[in-house]
């Protein structure tokens, strides 16, 4: 693989409108490979021997098996066909102030990456460098960059140009969008889609690099002053070694690497290609995830706690995506798990998630209502119905006890003396049909 002293992810996010379009979009892929029309994205196979094997398993099924995501690489080949150009081509942006010059930034776009997820929320990903690796330079340029629908870029000296990040995406995902429409950055208004980016950088060996630290994570230009903030440092910030800083926040994460004489073999052989493979793997699921959780913030909502089919067939599909794709842990090697962690933090996924099950909590408690209502009226069926009861068999003892007073009585006495022993004898059935019914009531009340 070879090295750069800079280089940045440019992260496009798209969701399939259709349910179920994952698989048959996949389907549709591996056709191409060998129909006259190929496909610009051949497949890759990610490296998760680091990861725990019931981690593993799941990633790494095949589409059949149900796998919860797969991961392409631009064809070099379709990428000079499409116009791109090659990999030592240069790009460049609009004009901007950097350092009081008017500039344009130059960069190389080294690659692209297609990653798919069952889920149906997907990301492109351009892996670039930029001509200048000094840290404030590059995060200048990705202050502009990151503005994925309004900032042009252009084939540098060429007529090639794309309406940001954006326009190559939906460019290279052009021939698919008739069969399987996408819609990018589903989540935000139009004319503010924000990449999300992810950035390495090699820096000269000094005490501390906060500073640059600052302005790469958070993407910033020279016109944001610098500010130290305490807490941020605290919950953004990652030394897994003197030599390796790392730095997150919501938009961006961003490595700084020192290869010291000591170390400068496995910086810029092993631990670059760890950075292109592996950490680039797990950031892509952490950011997966907040994607996914934005689009239940667009579904749920608290009215939809008066509609309960609605938010249990919603409830049980965020069950489902829960239990598939956020496990607390991947690895026992801690760089990787204290990075996955990080992110949790920086992209406040806990609090998303937090405020979607919100809803769910109050269909909960209508449920409750409801149960608590359906047996009040069920008790209220039963104590009418045991009333009814009573009063029939009192009515059927009392005409027959009629009938045996008339029987017994009726040659002896005269119709008055009987018709006030039927009174009689009805007042007191009355009577006991009243103490009855009372008694049912306060026992179900009870």
């Amino acid at each position: 693989m070879r090295y750069y002293n800079n280089l940045s992810y440019i992260f496009i996010p798209f969701q399939m409108e259709k349910e179920g379009d994952y698989k048959n979009f996949l389907g549709e892929i591996e056709w191409r490979s060998t129909s006259p029309a190929p496909s610009p994205w051949d497949l890759e196979t990610d490296d998760l021997s680091y990861s725990f094997q019931f981690f593993s398993e799941k990633v790494a099924g095949t589409v059949e098996d149900g796998s919860l995501y797969e991961h392409y690489r631009l064809n070099r080949v379709q990428r000079e066909k499409l116009g791109l150009g090659k990999s030592s081509d240069l790009f460049i942006t609009g004009k901007h102030k950097y350092l009081g010059r008017e500039v344009g930034f130059r960069f190389y776009l080294v690659d692209a990456e297609l990653f798919c997820f069952r889920t149906g929320v997907g990301m492109i990903a351009f892996r670039i460098s930029f001509e200048k690796e000094e840290p404030l330079w590059v995060s200048s340029a990705l202050s502009y960059i990151k503005n994925a629908s309004q900032e042009p870029i252009s084939l540098f000296g060429k007529d090639t140009k794309f309406e940001g990040f954006l326009g190559m995406a939906k460019y290279l995902m052009s021939s698919f969008q008739d069969t399987f429409p996408i819609r990018y950055f589903f989540y935000a208004n139009p004319g503010t889609e924000i990449a999300n980016v992810l950035t390495y950088g090699e820096v000269p060996l000094k005490d501390d690099y906060r500073y640059e630290l600052f302005y790469l994570r958070k993407c910033y230009n020279e016109e944001f002053s610098y500010m130290e903030n305490t807490q941020d440092s605290n919950d953004q910030l990652y030394n897994p070694a003197t030599d390796i800083m790392w730095g997150m926040s919501q938009e961006a994460s961003v490595c700084l690497a020192c290869p010291r004489v000591l170390r400068k073999d496995y910086i810029q052989k092993n631990f670059f290609a760890e950075f292109c493979t592996r950490y680039l793997f797990l950031y892509t699921w952490m950011l997966h995830q907040k994607y996914v959780w934005y689009s239940y913030l667009m579904k749920v909502n608290q009215k939809d706690a008066q509609k309960g089919s609605v938010l249990e067939a919603r409830q049980n599909e965020v069950w489902e995506f829960e239990t598939a794709y956020c496990m607390p842990v991947f690895t026992e090697i801690p760089e990787y798990q204290t990075f996955c962690q990080k992110l949790n933090l920086a992209f406040e996924l806990d609090r998303i998630r937090e405020a979607i099950h919100r809803p769910f909590k109050a269909l909960e408690e209508v449920g409750k209502r409801e149960k608590a209502q359906q047996k009040r009226e069920k008790e209220r069926l039963i104590q009418n119905g045991f009333s009814i009861l009573i009063i029939l068999l009192c009515v059927i003892a009392v005409g027959a006890c009629f009938v045996l007073v008339e029987e017994m009585l009726g040659g002896i006495f005269l119709n008055p003396i009987l018709l006030a022993i039927k009174v009689i004898v009805s007042l007191f059935f009355v009577i006991l049909v009243w103490i009855g019914a009372g008694s049912i009531r306060r026992f179900g009340e009870e």
